[in-house]
């Protein structure tokens, strides 16, 4: 076993011992010491409640509509998969729905004794071509995407249309599954409304501000979250759901609130009123995530306000040494290792029982004993 994981398992050790001890990052990269945890929630909930799921690492495919790795379903370092689909492959027209991939898929985790993890990402062109739901135009300033500089059509995601078609999704959704103890997870509404909100937008050439045009606030946002959260919760007694802490870019030009503002309130609610399965959740974890504490308007820090009902996905994998893309911070050695165990040391400090990796790492035979380990860390989080 390596010396960087071994360094993590000693961190469980602590974490188990004593819950509240603060615990510093087992890499060389360290900046400084962060709280475990423990019941320090300054965001109104009840983190005493028991938080049900399965935790654990995910193994997570590389692009969505697309099946599992063999090799991950035979794998005894995972717990579960990821089953992630485009809506528009999911439901092809409105009320026409192809639960082929999501079917094809569960029966394989019962076959190998895995969960399943279930999330519906974007959303159908059709909800605005045949439906009339609100939309924009606007270019794509991330360079990671395909679609780097082009503009795209996007949807108005609090438009009334669009979130009367995500109250029918969970509906069908419950019909499916809700019974089916292998999905131990979803993950829905959050990241369908609150995620990649747009500074600007393009209309008729000119570029204009995202939130002036369409009179976004986040305070008439959150209550029409609330309500899709509240159904979702009444069809899945017993489904936790994983809900996406996003930051609204241009909330502080546009309100004066912190760029955390919309997530805070909508994360108050929920774990509020839904202890036990309300989790929190991102999709960009990394060796070079921000330590805990970060500055109270972050998104981390109300992850970090609310450990034990966390989880996350990875942010890539690390398979592109030595210019590894989770390692922009100098992690040594640069080793995929040593920045995978990194990346999940810092889910771990932040409380997190849920991993998502990447196939490729979950399946490379020289990372498999980490994965085994790497469950075991997760498994300590679980009171």
């Amino acid at each position: 076993m390596n010396k960087s994981l071994m360094v993590i398992i000693g961190i469980a050790l602590v974490i188990v011992a004593c819950k509240k001890a603060p615990i510093s990052n087992g890499n060389s990269s360290s900046t400084g010491n962060t709280n475990s945890g423990g019941n320090n929630n300054q965001n109104g909930g009840n983190t005493t409640a028991i938080f049900k799921g399965s935790a654990g690492v995910y193994c997570l495919g590389q692009s969505p509509n697309t099946a599992v790795d063999p090799l991950a379903y035979s794998n005894p370092g995972i717990v579960g998969v990821v089953l992630k689909i485009n809506w528009d492959q999911l439901e092809t027209s409105p009320g026409n729905f192809d639960w082929t991939f999501f079917d094809t898929e569960l029966i394989k985790c019962k076959a190998n004794n895995k969960k399943a993890s279930i999330e519906v990402l974007g959303y159908p062109a059709w909800v605005i071509t045949s439906l009339g739901a609100s939309s924009y135009n606007y270019v794509d300033n991330n360079p990671a995407h395909s679609t780097y500089l082009q503009t795209l059509q996007g949807v108005v995601s609090f438009d009334n249309i669009y979130l009367s078609r995500i109250a029918n999704l969970i509906n069908n959704l419950s019909n499916k599954y809700a019974n089916d103890t292998t999905v131990a997870y979803l993950n829905l509404i959050s990241g369908q409304i609150s995620r990649n909100l747009p500074d600007s937008i393009v209309s008729n050439g000119i570029k204009k501000a995202f939130w002036t045009q369409y009179k976004y606030n986040a305070d008439t946002v959150v209550s029409k979250m609330k309500p899709l959260l509240d159904l979702y919760m009444t069809k899945f007694p017993n489904t936790p759901l994983w809900n996406s802490v996003d930051y609204v870019t241009f909330e502080t030009t546009a309100s004066g609130k912190a760029v955390n503002y919309l997530a805070s309130q909508y994360v108050t609610y929920g774990v509020g009123k839904y202890p036990d399965r309300f989790g929190c959740y991102r999709e960009d974890i990394g060796a070079c995530t921000p330590l805990d504490p970060p500055p109270s308007g972050n998104q981390w820090y109300i992850m970090s306000q609310n450990s034990i009902r966390t989880g996350g996905q990875m942010i890539w994998n690390v398979q592109d040494g030595p210019n590894f893309r989770q390692n922009k911070c100098g992690i040594m050695p640069n080793t995929k290792q040593a920045v995978l165990d990194s990346a999940v040391n810092h889910g771990l400090k932040y409380g997190m029982r849920y991993l998502e990796i990447y196939s490729v790492d979950v399946t490379d035979a020289t990372l498999s004993t980490s994965m085994v380990n790497y469950t075991k860390l997760l498994r300590t989080k679980v009171k």
